[in-house]
């Protein structure tokens, strides 16, 4: 392991880009941007990076190399390059998903010094969110914070944009209130999916209801709920038909193709229907969307009142 290579990889892009961009600006103001390269792995041969990082420093103590991806490499290559690199060279290679079975990626681990950047979940997201609040001094409980991340999911980078719309929006020291948040976060599309499908599978019909208007009342398009109502129709027949043809709940994701959090919200509303209400669900979704685009519904965006009388009818015929 040569101590002046790093490898910054993991999934979570907003942490591994802030920790990018720390180390770079870090740097510049130590030693310089002339002593800042940065490269695209995927243009650049093994050999051409083994030059740059054998490269003495520009009047001072030390430079630094960026590459963008693990290049195309025999492991040879790589022990090449933590030989030659220059005692005064710091080369952090950037990949954030490397193809593991590469030979490139399996020499690389055995010369670096790894800093991965997994995704938050949970209470660390929630935490996360109370102080990213705090560095801009603005107050957020627990609770605002986990509505907020119900509201536009649980990415990092949404979430951030989130926050600075509400800290352009709030002054310095005050409180981030749950109304606040109605107010200026747009729910991301997958989000809302999940939330109405977490709604049918556990029958609260009553809830699912409302969340639907409340989605109009924030402006969704009545139309457009309608769309996600279908797609969770299809989901619960091909769960329901699964189940019926014995696949197990653990295979369910790789059988039908879809999320695992989609299966989970359905999956109890699944076991507990007929055949024959699945049939009644499904011909009711099928006759009224024709009805829709036939004509024989009207839907216009200033009168959406019998899209949005289906998408009710739909919700109680999951009962």
């Amino acid at each position: 392991m040569n101590a002046n290579i790093f490898l910054f990889t993991g999934d979570n892009g907003h942490a591994l880009r802030k920790e990018l961009s720390r180390w770079r600006l870090t740097f510049e103001e130590k030693y310089g941007p002339e002593n800042i390269e940065q490269l695209d792995g995927s243009k650049t041969s093994s050999n051409e990076l083994t030059d740059s990082v054998a490269t003495l420093p520009f009047l001072a103590e030390k430079r630094m190399v960026i590459v963008h991806q693990i290049p195309k490499s025999t492991k040879e290559q790589i022990q090449l390059l933590a030989t030659n690199i220059h005692p005064d060279c710091v080369l952090l290679i950037v990949d954030a998903k490397p193809d593991k079975r590469t030979v490139a990626y399996k020499a690389v681990k055995e010369i670096v010094t790894v800093k991965s950047f997994e995704p938050l979940s949970g209470t660390q997201l929630t935490a996360w969110v109370v102080q990213e609040s705090a560095r801009f001094s603005r107050v957020c409980s627990g609770a605002a914070a986990a509505y907020l991340m119900e509201m536009v999911g649980e990415d990092q980078d949404m979430l951030a944009n989130e926050l600075q719309k509400i800290v352009a929006f709030t002054q310095p020291d005050s409180t981030i209130e749950t109304s606040v948040i109605d107010l200026l976060s747009v729910p991301s599309g997958q989000q809302v999916i999940w939330k109405l499908t977490d709604l049918l599978g556990r029958k609260d019909i009553t809830s699912a209801i409302s969340f639907l208007r409340h989605r109009y009342d924030r402006g969704e398009d009545p139309y457009g709920v309608w769309v996600v109502l279908l797609n969770a129709v299809k989901n619960i027949a091909l769960i329901w038909m699964a189940l019926h043809e014995g696949i197990s709940e653990r295979d369910l994701p790789a059988k039908t193709g879809m999320h695992f959090m989609s299966i989970r919200g359905l999956i109890h509303l699944c076991k507990s229907m007929s055949q024959t209400q699945l049939q009644t669900v499904v011909d009711f979704a099928a006759s009224t969307d024709i009805a829709l685009k036939s004509g024989r519904l009207k839907y216009t965006a200033e009168q959406p009142q019998e899209v949005m009388i289906a998408a009710e009818r739909l919700l109680l015929h999951c009962l």
